[in-house]
């Protein structure tokens, strides 16, 4: 089967234009895969801030126990 004129430059065209369509796709998830983890990870050290906080503070209170009751 014989080619018509053009149809592998449109072919060709074509294609390239779908690999820089999937290449901007791939770019923009990878961006937002990164802003993601990145928002984790931040909110991961501020529980554990936060929970390391209050372990610190749970060895400072008194202790029910250590309290005397007339």
């Amino acid at each position: 089967m014989r080619s018509l004129p053009g149809e592998r430059t449109l072919k060709n065209s074509f294609m390239s234009d779908v690999d820089s369509k999937i290449k901007q796709y791939e770019d923009k998830f990878n961006e937002l895969k990164s802003a993601f983890q990145d928002r984790a990870i931040l909110q991961t050290e501020i529980i554990v801030s936060r929970i390391f906080g209050n372990l610190s503070n749970f060895g400072q209170r008194p202790h029910i126990m250590y309290f005397h009751f007339n």
